[in-house]
């Protein structure tokens, strides 16, 4: 009977779409609020779970419930939760390599867990090397993740969007491996706009970066990646990677 009041927290790899999952325990390995592509329009609170085992998922507040549950999980933090609803990915290209996705709004209950065992990971990341992205560019079901060291970045300028009349920000950099290759990643829309570029220039010593959620790209037989309204840009991340530069 105790662990009918209690449950077990269902593991991510054993979640199904539209299926009533009473729990889950996961840590919040990112969170990030995009505005969605030409738009000013918030797209909601977007997370990416991780559990015990290392498994991920995507988890979203739809924007009509974010300003009533805005605050409920901080980044970092471990947390049972529970009452909410299952649907199958409706991206093409997913941030988390699970066919579903976790929808929390007002009724989702969310518990801070303290001393978790087994632990469960602080990150998790779909990192790839520069001479593994040309087979993304033909199919690409899982959005990637880079890291390097920034070596040069224009400043902020505004391009036309095909078959519109509007205009998008736009922001190029120059990300370095540790093998000296080069790649010209692309930043659009929010992430163009929110990118620290004084930071960069101000600093006297290598930028090391982790560019989130990317969708890889070729343009005159160049491997490019740009940024997608899932990207987060993590500078000088405390990873294990770091200590290789």
């Amino acid at each position: 009977m105790a662990n009918e009041g209690n449950p077990r927290p269902t593991l991510i790899r054993n979640i199904r779409p539209f299926s009533l999952t009473l729990k889950v325990r996961v840590r919040v390995s990112r969170m990030w609020r995009p505005r969605r592509f030409q738009s000013d329009i918030y797209d909601g609170l977007h997370y990416l779970l991780i559990d015990e085992m290392g498994d991920t998922i995507h988890a979203k507040i739809d924007e009509s419930d974010y300003p009533h549950i805005a605050n409920t999980m901080q980044q970092g933090g471990i947390y049972d939760i529970s009452v909410f609803h299952t649907r199958r990915d409706p991206s093409k290209c997913k941030v988390a390599n699970h066919e579903v996705q976790l929808c929390f709004n007002e009724s989702t209950k969310f518990e801070l867990v303290e001393n978790v065992v087994p632990p469960i990971p602080e990150y998790s990341f779909h990192l790839l090397e520069f001479n593994e992205l040309a087979p993304q560019v033909q199919q690409q079901p899982l959005l990637i993740d880079i890291y390097g060291c920034i070596k040069s970045a224009t400043p902020e300028y505004q391009v036309p969007i095909k078959d519109t009349d509007k205009m998008e920000s736009k922001l190029e950099l120059i990300v370095e491996n540790l093998r000296r290759e080069d790649l010209k990643i692309f930043l659009w829309g929010d992430a163009a706009r929110k990118f620290n570029l004084d930071s960069i220039g101000a600093s006297g010593s290598a930028i090391l970066a982790l560019i989130t959620s990317l969708r890889v790209t070729k343009f005159r037989q160049q491997i490019q990646a740009s940024s997608t309204t899932h990207s987060c840009i993590l500078i000088n991340p405390q990873i294990q990677q770091t200590q290789e530069y």
